[in-house]
């Protein structure tokens, strides 16, 4: 949890188009990960409301989908 905090903080500050060593490569691509799953998130409460709205059956095709 401490190094998350650390890699967030130090990120913040990075020029990640020019990272040189690996530590901050490691902390660029945490970066990035980040962002990536922020935005998986917000695609998957869309989809997962939209199945709802249609019947719980659809809602549960879904999850199932998802979960394979």
């Amino acid at each position: 949890m401490i190094f998350a905090a650390f890699l967030m903080a130090a990120a913040v500050q990075m020029n990640c188009s020019d990272a040189a060593t690996q530590t901050d490569m490691n902390i660029c691509s945490y970066e990035a990960y980040q962002e990536a799953d922020k935005a998986l998130n917000k695609s998957w409460e869309k989809a997962a409301a939209s199945a709802r709205e249609q019947s719980p059956a659809a809602f549960k095709r879904l999850r199932d989908a998802q979960r394979k």
